[in-house]
């Protein structure tokens, strides 16, 4: 049976902190200020996870402003690959070869959705699970009952890293921020020695 990795998407595949800049860009056109926007978000975010539709609801009261802020919004998707890190489709185009990899993502479905279809690395993964539990307790005890020692989970949240390791996954810790095709050169001769 071939080794299953499970790949996050946020910040280990995908520069998030990028997306992150261009939606502020965004805001900022249509009046919001940084701060209003921070507070918005965290707002969002403690009713479970993210997405920009009541993020923008809560910044922008204008309807029509806030339906063209959102349009602007979802075009950031239609840049094919726009967000990929460096290196990365190489780096899942030789894993895909040898192991059988699943996206393990958490947030709002539709959400994560729409930021994978852009990326083009459908054609790598068996499939695709997007989690509403951001510690991803429960789909990572069922991934160990189903292929036990054979899954490896690649995040780089301490968090999911931490949870995986107790029920007894190997993991690999992606670092936040920018990477090259270097790292994800780096980060292969890791997994497959």
């Amino acid at each position: 049976m071939k080794k299953v990795i499970l790949i996050d998407l946020d910040h280990t595949l995908i520069d998030t902190e990028r997306v992150k800049r261009e939606h502020e860009s965004i805001l900022r056109r249509f009046g919001v200020s940084a701060s209003v926007s921070k507070k918005a978000y965290r707002k969002v975010i403690r009713r479970g996870f993210y997405h920009p539709v009541p993020h923008m609801h809560a910044v922008i009261p204008d309807s029509l402003s806030r339906r063209r802020a959102l349009r602007e919004y979802w075009q950031l998707f239609e840049k094919k690959e726009a967000y990929n890190f460096p290196g990365v489709v190489p780096f899942l185009k030789t894993l895909s070869k040898k192991y059988r990899l699943i996206l393990l993502s958490w947030g709002h479905k539709d959400f994560q959705l729409k930021k994978f279809n852009q990326t083009g690395f459908g054609k790598f993964f068996e499939t695709t699970v997007v989690m509403k539990n951001r510690r991803k307790e429960k789909d990572l005890q069922w991934f160990f009952g189903k292929y036990g020692g054979n899954v490896l989970l690649l995040d780089d949240s301490p968090v999911a890293i931490s949870v995986a390791r107790k029920i007894g996954i190997k993991t690999v810790r992606v670092k936040k921020g920018k990477k090259d095709a270097n790292y994800y050169r780096r980060l292969l001769a890791r997994i497959m020695k």
